[in-house]
């Protein structure tokens, strides 16, 4: 199939209107909810037609290092930013017993103790007014209400909790309380873990350990791949080097040839220079 490209002439997936992120992992821009830890929001494509295009091309590697690049970097921020976060959240921990004692109670227990509560106020109120009618039928109720009464307090001593202290996530940032199985609403340890925020960073982690593990390799590679063009050219430069000295030395020789000649030509016979004089003369 005809590969389809854009005006500059790349891959349809290089257009900067898609999600580099998308391609090579995930855009976590919409994965929390809570206002305080929302990301900004992604206006780009998030294909997986482009994905799939993306992952079938024949220079995949080449673009898959440079936008894990730039996703790691993106990642970094992250948790350069959740970690700030931890920081901040990790002052206002509180500690065992802040605020006192709280009382607790179930939706099914809350529901006795309003029942329980009602029929406190309307035996008090009957003992008031039958006080002046029969003082011992006003004791009677009045004990009713007294028993009433210690139900309530021992369903809500059932259900009185001290503040167990609180942690938080270094992962997430999330506080929680250290109590184990206490009231759902102290948010025990366990429950964030199963939380969307601390889910989503805890893959936000994962993933930018495995792309700086991914980018230390590949600038391994680069180089031994630059350490290797590095060596080609100095022997390269080493065979010029040795072309130039045979070169010069070709070149010493002829040079000594003709020397040498010169010398002969300097040094040969006198007493043939002389007889080669005395036919001047004669002449």
């Amino acid at each position: 199939a005809k590969e389809e490209k854009n005006k500059n002439g790349e891959p349809e997936f290089a257009d900067r209107k898609i999600c580099k992120h998308f391609l090579v992992g995930f855009c976590p821009h919409d994965w929390f909810t809570v206002n305080k830890r929302q990301l900004e929001p992604c206006t780009k494509i998030h294909s997986e037609f482009f994905k799939t295009q993306f992952e079938a091309h024949p220079k995949l590697e080449k673009y898959r290092a440079e936008y894990e690049d730039q996703f790691v970097a993106h990642l970094e921020k992250l948790v350069a930013d959740c970690d700030k976060y931890i920081a901040r959240e990790r002052i206002r921990c509180r500690e065992k017993g802040s605020g006192g004692k709280k009382v607790i109670l179930p939706a099914s227990e809350q529901e006795k103790v309003n029942e329980m509560q009602a029929k406190y106020e309307r035996l008090i109120k009957e003992s008031e007014e039958k006080a002046e009618e029969s003082v011992s039928r006003a004791g009677e109720l009045t004990e009713q209400a007294t028993a009433v009464k210690d139900q309530i307090d021992a369903v809500k001593e059932r259900h009185t909790h001290e503040f167990p202290g609180e942690e938080v996530c270094e992962v997430c940032g999330v506080r929680y309380a250290l109590a184990a199985g206490g009231p759902q609403e102290l948010h025990g340890k366990e429950s964030h873990i199963n939380g969307k925020t601390h889910e989503g960073y805890a893959e936000i982690r994962a993933k930018t350990v495995e792309l700086r593990q991914k980018k230390i390799l590949r600038d391994r590679e680069k180089d031994k791949q630059d350490e290797a063009d590095r060596e080609r050219e100095r022997e390269k430069w080493k065979d010029k080097s040795r072309d130039r000295d045979r070169d010069r030395d070709r070149r010493d020789r002829h040079k000594d040839k003709d020397g040498e000649k010169e010398k002969e030509d300097t040094d040969r016979d006198p007493k043939r220079d002389d007889k080669e004089k005395e036919k001047g003369k004669d002449k």
